[in-house]
Order: structure tokens, then C-alpha cells, then sequence
């Protein structure tokens, strides 16, 4: 009973404070080894709150909650200090973390039967390993996902045979065998664990998810932790000097997005004047947190990472401003230099991406003041003079303050003095824009084919240009910039490019109105990895659909895939066969038609009863040369009918050989095979 007073009285002193009360939980966890070591991290990474004892003012326990993107809801860690155990610490961080800040998942200690039950208890089961054979993953049941199994108690002996039985090269880290890497979900929860591996081995474990990733097509979103090593792996293992890593840097960041963070972590993407009022800048990790930021933030994150990994290369950054009486536009850039050249690094003016070369600093600046100027009057904005100040952007001072007092910051330091030249053109090292667009546009059109589009929605009538949502498009490896329609030049083709098991299942077969005289596009190999298989082609514009049958796929041609790279890898891409179900006539849209013709499209259809009739008064008879065409037509000529001969017309393209009409269908086919 005494043990039992003293147990409760401890408990009813405990006061449990927010993380987001800063300057409390700071004076309390300052002492706390686990904090001091992640406090950045920690505080712009992670929700929860710690427990304090009234009685003696220090810590007893904590629950941390990750609330970056793809670990969002990771218990990391949960603690009590072993003094207080048994007292519901335990259990009251818990149920807050579920209930106050929608915590989701975590790893536990296969030995530790008091924590593994007490997550058990609050309705969470094990869907898995941790980063090692030593610990369970566990999760909430009520928040799992479709792809999530449960693993029974009674099972996991069965599931650890069949993980000891995994050669060493199917983990993550081989030597520990630790992060499963042998199946889709496996990659999946490496990534989410992946901050449970040690540091020494971040950066190998990162490669080998990264290989695995690709091979199971899971996206490894710029926001979590693997994508970060992959980002420094890819800088430090280049050169410091080498341009080329330089242009990869700019590329990662073409994925940021241009928005505003809030004082209140709100994010707003369609930025109005006044949102500037509830601007705060953001620090390194707020940016990539985030996903991106304005030109401020932007260039932070640019110089933090030359001064981390490109240690060799000199960088300035540059604050430019117009003050007028309407309105103070600015822009922030980072100029690096290199071999006596001067470099714009440009990341945040979307229509300016890229690295562009000049002769000298000065040039550099004359030109960037130059296209400010022009955007300005583009905008009619009054141009008063346009002001450059070097700055530090690394400045302590520029971190987390609202717009106005990093404008008040600005307006203290002197202007910067170079040499206007006259405007000279840079020299493009890399061009977002032309990366993406500049060599499709320059080509003239492509020499009419044949182009389809398959789908198992019936009905289509139009279709409007768009990203396609696939998992090159989302990592880079092809064209993510371009809104088009995607055509094939045959249906194999278009089953090929759908890259799933098609067999057993049917689809419409549409092909373009070729009433309009659309662009067709033909994609470089850069911006479509695939274009050899599947014979990719782009409409940029809305396209109008005309529907010409049904097919259904009957299984796989039986031959080896057909292989292509999208950066360094290596991916497979197979055949089907397919059979027709039904065909519809290719004729154009009734709209192209001469009215007083033709009424509907079914008039058109030879219908021998009708036509002698008279119900049917015009009639098209066809036949290659030879084939009695003209003879026929002849011989039906009588009082009541004209006879008109079109002979040798061309309508779609020069040849067709017996196979390309059989395609057509069988009406056509039979014309051109025999008499007309």
C-alpha cells in the first residue's frame, strides 16, 4: 500500500509539455545526451512532448513523432527513465502520440516484452522487421495500408526461417543483414527506417535501397532522409571542381517547388502580395523539408550545399531590388566561378533554370540585371534603378524572420560596385528549358504514321496534354516539364507501353480526328527512354479522338524483353499478342463530311438493297489498278446514275502493301484482294 501511495503521488505530479513550447522543453532536455545529439533535427523534423516531475523539476521521459514527408507518424523514440517506470509515464506519452500528434508506427526490441506489450495494448501489430532481426515493425491496426500483412505470433518463427534463409546481398547492409531489400514492401519500409541505420553506414545503405528502388519502382521522395545521402553521395564521390556534379545539383532542384511557408508551417502555392505578410525564410533543412521555398530560401539551401560539398569552388550570392513606388521586386542568385569564368546558378526563376557561363563577373551581372529590367517592363512596372548587394546568405541573422526585417536587412548593406558592360549573351552549360523542350520544337514535323491510343474506357472523344504520372517521369528520367498526349505508332506498341501483364484483358483502340492537322512530335531518346519500343509520339495540344474497334490482348509474344536505360539502369519492357473483337469504320468525323453527302456515318456502309433502291444514291467503289474497278463502274452507269471516276486517289499515305489494308479490316481488304 505504500508503494502504491508513493507510485501515484509520482504520477500525479507529472506535467507533460509540448514540443512546440521551445524555450520550456529546451531548459529540460538541454542535459539529455539523445537531444543534444539531434536537437537540429529534432526540432524541425519532429512533433510530441516531454514529461517532467513536478516535485524535483527534471526530465523523466519523452515521445518523439517524425513529421517529415514519407516518415511522417514514426514514433522515434518513445523513453521513461527507469526510475519512473511502471507508473503510466509510459502509457500516457503513448496515447498522446496517437491521439495529439497521429502517430502511426515504430520499431521495438524483440526483448523488451514490456514495451512490445504495452504497443499491443494500444492496438499496434507487427507488419514486419525493424532494421535488424532484433526488432519488430510495428503498426497501428486501424492504420494500415493494403499492402500491409500482419504477422501473427504464431508465424514469425515461419518468418524468420524464411529471412535466414536470404543470402547476405538481399539486405540493405549485408555484413549486419539488416534492411530486407528482396521485395517491393521490404524497399518501402527500408526507407521509412532508414534513420535507424548507423551513420557510418547511411550512405552505402542509401545506394543499395536506391538500386533496389529502382528495380521494384518505388519512388524515394526528396523530402526523407535517403534521398538526402543520395544527394551528398552523388556530390562528395564527384569531384569538388567538377562542373558536371555542379549541373546534377541544379537538376535536384528543378523538383523544388516555388512557394511560401508560413510563420504557421502553412504552405501556399498560388502566392498573392499579401501572403508576404505571413512569410518567415526558411533554414536549410526547412527547405528541403518543405519541398522548396522562394528565391531567399532557395538560395540558402544553394549556398549552404557549395559551402558543404563544393568546398573548392568560390560562390557570392547576390541580392537585386527595384524599389518603386508600386511594388519591390527582388530576386536572390548564387554566381560561382571556375577556370577564370563566371557562372549564374539558377534554380528558382522557373523560366531561368539552368547554369549559364560568361567571361566575367561583370558581364554575368549586367546580364541579370538586363532580364530583371525586361521582366519588369514586360509587367509595365515602373523600373526606378535596379540595386545589387552582395550578401551572406549563410548569415544566422537571415534565419526564420519574417519579409520585412530580411528587406530591413538588405537595405543596410552597401550597393555592389562592378562594370555595366554592354549586354553579351551567356553561354548555355545548362538550360532546363532546352534540356526539355529545345530539341523536339526544332524539328519539323514528323512524316505522317499512323498513331494509336489504347484504353478500357469507352467513349473517349478528347484528349487534353498532361504529365504522364509514371515512375520516370517522377524521378527524372524522362520529361517531366512537357503537357502532351502520347501516341503509339501501332497497338503492339501501345500494349508494350503500358508496362503490366495485359493478357486476358480489353481495350478500345482510338486513333487522332485526321480531319485536323494536328503537330505530331517525335520525342528525343533523353526525354523518352523508351521511344525505340514503344515508337513514342506527342501531340501538345488537345486531340480529338475517333474510336476504330475493340481488341482483347491474348498473352505475351513468347519472346525475351526488349531492353533500354533510363540513367544508369536498366529496365525490360515485353510484347503482346492481341486479337480484334470488333472494328469500326476509320472514316473522318461527320463535321468534315459535306453536309448533303453523307448524314451518318452507318450511310456509308455498302448496303446493295438501299443503293438500289435509290434510298442510297452515292456509292464509292474502290480497287487497286487492275482490279475492274473502272469497268464495274461502267457497266452500272444507266440513266439515273452519274458516273464520276476518281482514279489513283490518295488519301493517307503514298503505299499501302496487302498487310497494312488488312489492318484496315476485312470490308477493305476484300476490295482491294479481287474485283472491286
Amino acid at each position: 500500500m505504500i508503494f502504491n501511495f508513493i507510485n501515484e503521488t509520482k504520477n500525479n505530479n507529472i506535467k507533460y509539455i509540448d514540443l512546440k513550447d521551445n524555450k520550456t522543453h529546451e531548459y529540460y532536455l538541454q542535459s539529455d545526451k539523445y537531444y543534444k545529439k539531434y536537437y537540429e533535427k529534432i526540432k524541425n523534423e519532429y512533433c510530441g512532448e516531454i514529461a517532467i516531475d513536478a516535485n524535483t523539476d527534471k526530465l523523466v521521459g519523452y515521445v518523439f513523432i517524425k513529421t517529415n514527408s514519407g516518415e511522417e507518424g514514426f514514433i522515434s523514440p518513445l523513453w521513461v527513465n527507469k526510475k519512473y517506470r511502471g507508473l503510466g509515464i509510459g502509457r500516457k506519452l503513448l496515447d498522446d502520440a496517437i491521439k495529439k500528434y497521429d502517430a502511426i508506427d515504430l520499431v521495438v526490441n524483440k526483448n523488451n516484452k514490456l514495451a512490445f506489450n504495452m504497443y499491443k495494448r494500444h492496438g499496434f501489430v507487427i507488419i514486419g522487421n525493424g532494421n535488424g532481426s532484433n526488432e519488430y515493425w510495428m503498426k497501428l491496426k486501424s492504420k494500415l495500408d493494403k499492402d500491409d500483412k500482419i504477422i501473427n505470433e504464431s508465424n514469425i518463427m515461419l518468418y524468420e526461417t524464411k529471412r535466414s534463409e536470404l543470402p547476405d546481398s538481399a539486405f540493405g547492409i549485408p555484413e549486419d543483414r539488416k534492411f530486407e531489400l528482396d521485395t517491393e514492401k521490404h524497399v518501402r519500409s527500408a526507407i521509412r527506417l532508414f534513420g535507424h541505420a548507423e551513420e557510418s553506414k547511411k550512405k552505402d545503405l542509401a545506394k543499395r535501397i536506391k538500386i533496389a528502388a529502382d528495380k521494384y519502382c518505388v519512388e524515394i521522395k526528396p523530402t526523407t532522409q535517403v534521398y538526402k545521402y543520395l544527394n551528398e553521395y552523388y556530390i562528395t564521390e564527384s569531384a569538388s571542381r567538377d562542373l558536371d556534379a555542379v549541373i546534377e545539383f541544379n537538376k535536384k532542384l528543378n523538383n523544388m517547388e516555388y512557394i511560401i511557408v508560413t510563420k504557421n508551417k502553412k504552405i501556399i502555392t498560388k502566392i498573392k502580395a499579401k501572403d508576404f505578410d505571413n512569410y518567415e525564410t526558411l533554414n536549410p533543412t526547412e527547405f528541403i523539408k518543405y519541398n522548396g521555398g522562394i528565391c531567399w530560401d532557395y538560395v540558402m539551401y544553394e549556398a549552404y550545399c557549395f559551402s558543404k560539398y563544393f568546398r573548392n569552388i568560390k560562390y557570392k550570392t547576390f541580392f537585386v531590388c527595384n524599389y518603386n513606388k508600386k511594388s519591390n521586386p527582388t530576386h536572390t542568385f548564387l554566381l560561382f566561378y571556375l577556370n577564370n569564368k563566371c557562372y549564374w546558378f539558377e534554380s528558382s526563376w522557373k523560366s531561368h533554370i539552368g547554369i549559364y557561363k560568361f567571361n566575367s563577373e561583370s558581364c554575368a551581372l549586367s546580364y541579370i540585371t538586363k532580364v530583371l529590367y525586361d521582366y519588369l517592363t514586360k509587367d509595365q512596372l515602373p523600373v526606378y534603378e535596379i540595386f545589387v548587394r552582395e550578401y551572406d546568405a549563410l548569415d544566422d541573422n537571415l534565419i526564420n524572420i519574417s519579409g520585412y526585417e530580411y528587406i530591413n536587412y538588405m537595405d543596410k548593406l552597401d550597393d555592389y560596385t562592378f562594370t555595366k558592360t554592354s549586354i553579351c549573351e551567356p553561354e548555355y552549360v545548362y538550360d532546363a528549358k532546352k534540356s526539355f523542350y529545345h530539341e523536339s520544337y526544332i524539328n519539323e514535323n514528323i512524316k505522317y504514321e499512323e498513331l494509336y491510343f489504347i484504353s478500357e474506357t469507352k467513349g473517349l472523344n478528347r484528349l487534353s496534354p498532361r504529365i504522364p504520372d509514371n515512375f520516370l517521369t517522377k524521378n527524372g528520367y524522362e520529361d517531366n516539364k512537357t503537357k502532351r498526349v502520347c501516341f503509339c505508332t501501332n497497338i503492339g506498341k501501345c500494349l508494350t507501353a503500358l508496362s503490366m501483364n495485359c493478357t486476358g484483358k480489353e481495350f478500345y483502340v482510338y486513333q487522332p480526328n485526321k480531319s485536323e492537322n494536328y503537330k505530331v512530335i517525335k520525342p528525343t531518346i533523353e526525354q523518352v527512354p523508351d521511344i525505340n519500343i514503344t515508337g513514342e509520339r506527342w501531340i501538345c495540344e488537345p486531340v480529338d479522338l475517333v474510336c476504330i474497334g475493340e481488341i482483347k490482348c491474348t498473352g505475351d509474344d513468347g519472346k525475351e524483353g526488349m531492353q533500354y536505360k533510363y540513367g544508369n539502369n536498366t529496365a525490360e519492357l515485353y510484347g503482346w499478342n492481341f486479337e480484334w473483337i470488333a472494328k469500326y469504320p476509320k472514316y473522318y468525323s461527320e463535321e468534315s463530311m459535306l453536309e448533303g453527302y453523307v448524314k451518318n456515318q452507318k450511310d456509308i456502309y455498302y448496303n446493295k438493297d438501299k443503293f438500289d433502291s435509290g434510298e442510297i444514291n452515292l456509292c464509292f467503289i474502290t480497287g487497286h489498278s487492275g482490279s475492274g474497278k473502272s469497268t464495274m463502274g461502267r457497266n452500272m452507269q444507266s440513266d439515273n446514275i452519274e458516273h464520276y471516276e476518281l482514279d489513283d486517289l490518295q488519301c493517307i499515305k503514298d503505299h499501302f502493301t496487302m498487310s497494312n489494308l488488312k489492318e484496315y479490316g476485312d470490308l477493305i481488304y476484300s476490295y482491294f484482294n479481287g474485283q472491286g
